[in-house]
């Protein structure tokens, strides 16, 4: 071998006598790599040791040695496993680093540290995990602008997400988000781990948002619900979640702050959260609902009737997409009422078909159940009974009777009772002049006349028809039965003589026509519980 023959040739004194060693160790410990024979390693390692002694503080190549050293017993910690061949490599590789300004000191702290991992792996020191994170940050440092430091600032990370993991400390997690922007900015965005580096920096966003406002404020967390939407592009599915973390975070301060602008970036956060669940997306009501809500609240806020009229058609689209059976269509729906309602407290009328197609659905079966179903149908029955005009069908007629009968059955004695039983009375007074079908008054009106007639009856008649002697009671039965009585139920218009009040009472009292004879009882003759038995 040539190294060991220079060194024969370079005695005790020669100035390059250290040169020799430090080489000679080298291509000893490169054949040990190749073949793995551990008398090669040993004889680098004691080549090297010499190399240190000759070299000694203050000497330009000191480092080198104590780097390669360190090296060496390495190779032997992995070969033989012994703890002091580990805690001696450590030593000589801070040695090494503590050479400042030379050449090879980034090399020594990614050493150093690959060191400190492999000890920290074997024994789970607190304190070697600290000089780990200390000394790849120093590595870190030096190789800003080098091609490695994405490698530097990915081991980094492992170690302080075991950190992380072991302390839950907020600082370690703020460096692993900053780290990990930092490789993304270095990164292609072709690159093939950027993806799941994303999401990995997204997932540690997130975390940090959801850690105790003691830990993370609510405008720091703002700040990095932004970045994470900026993760994503316009328009990318992958936005919603971000999205919906921020609109949290925003409505939380919200509600601590009462900003007015919070309340505006709300609207705009759910604009954009709109645009991520195009038609037909199933939480396409739902969000609409909550935009809605927040319009509202600005309407609230300045008394801009255009926030109301968007929120009103925003919601009318929630609805017509919450179809019957929906779990949550009862919430578009009273919604829609509530806020018709307000429109029109600020001068503007809602349109009377929306109103009674509204009132259809609020008397749906099931609705009742609702805890605003009755403030609804009071709110609706009076905005259909203060617009109500000639012009409307005979079944929005019906749907406003029916309405506002609904409503009359559940509200107190007051004014607004009043202005509703005013336009109840025009709604019927329209109905009958129209001639629209009431077969309820009908049968009111035949009671009532049948009713005044049976006062008049004697105690019993004879029925010349049937020769069967009968009381009051059993001749009305008689009646309700009667081909005449049927005639009066028929099917027509109240426009029609023939259900008139007049006609009604002619036919009752053309019915129970009767006539007294007089006539004196014999002892002889049968008496009336005779007759009946």
């Amino acid at each position: 071998m040539h190294a060991r023959a220079a060194l024969d040739l370079r005695r005790p004194g020669h100035p390059d006598r250290s040169e020799s060693f430090h080489f000679l160790a080298i291509f000893l410990n490169a054949r040990f790599c190749e073949y793995g024979h551990t008398e090669d390693l040993e004889e680098a390692i004691m080549f090297v040791r010499v190399a240190v002694v000759l070299r000694p503080l203050g000497d330009p190549n000191r480092h080198y040695s104590l780097h390669n050293l360190s090296f060496y017993l390495h190779n032997r910690y992995l070969q033989q496993k012994k703890a002091a061949d580990l805690d001696e490599a450590i030593t000589h590789a801070r040695a090494a680093l503590d050479i400042r300004g030379h050449p090879g000191r980034p090399e020594s702290s990614r050493g150093l540290a690959i060191l400190l991992r492999g000890q920290f792996d074997k024994y789970v020191r607190t304190e070697n995990l600290e000089e780990v994170i200390t000394f790849v940050h120093a590595g870190t440092d030096l190789l800003a602008l080098a091609p490695d430091c994405c490698i530097l600032i990915n081991k980094l990370l492992t170690y302080l997400c075991k950190r992380y993991n072991r302390d839950k400390a907020a600082a370690d997690l703020e460096e692993m988000i900053m780290l990990k922007r930092a490789v993304l900015e270095l990164q292609p965005t072709e690159h093939p781990e950027r993806p799941s580096l994303v999401t990995s920096l997204k997932n540690d966003i997130v975390e940090m948002i959801d850690k105790p406002c003691t830990e993370v404020d609510l405008d720091k967390a703002i700040i990095l619900g932004r970045e994470m939407v900026a993760l994503h592009l316009p328009g990318s599915p992958c936005r919603s979640e971000p999205l919906r973390k921020l609109i949290n975070c925003f409505e939380e301060r919200f509600q601590k702050d009462d900003a007015v602008a919070d309340l505006d970036e709300l609207i705009v956060l759910h604009r954009i959260l709109l645009e991520v669940h195009p038609s037909g997306n199933p939480e396409r009501p739902s969000l609409l609902h909550d935009l809605v809500h927040y319009l509202w609240r600005r309407f609230q806020r300045h008394g801009e009737v255009s926030n109301l009229e968007e929120a009103i058609a925003l919601e009318r689209i929630a609805l017509d997409l919450r179809q019957q059976r929906h779990a949550d269509r009862a919430e578009s729906l009273y919604t829609l009422v509530r806020y018709l309602g307000e429109y029109s407290e600020v001068g503007n009328m809602p349109d009377l078909g929306e109103l009674i197609a509204l009132g259809r659905t609020v008397l749906e079966p099931g609705q009742s159940e609702h805890p605003d179903h009755v403030s609804s149908l009071w709110k609706l029955a009076l905005l259909v009974s203060d617009q109500f005009c000639p012009q409307a069908g005979a079944a929005d007629i019906d749907v406003v009777i029916e309405l506002t009968v609904s409503v009359l059955k559940v509200c107190s004695l007051g004014l607004d009772r009043l202005a509703l039983l005013r336009g109840f009375g025009a709604c019927r007074r329209e109905k009958l002049k129209r001639g629209t079908p009431d077969p309820e008054g009908v049968k009111k009106r035949i009671r009532d006349a049948v009713h005044d007639i049976h006062e008049t009856l004697p105690t019993r008649l004879l029925n010349t028809l049937t020769g069967r002697l009968c009381g009051r009671d059993a001749l009305i039965s008689d009646f309700e039965n009667s081909i005449q009585c049927k005639q009066l139920l028929a099917p027509v218009t109240n426009s029609d003589p023939l259900q008139s009040k007049e006609h009604i009472r002619e036919t009752v009292s053309a019915y129970f026509q009767y006539v007294t004879l007089s006539h004196r009882w014999g002892s002889d003759e049968p008496l009336l519980r005779d007759v009946q038995g």
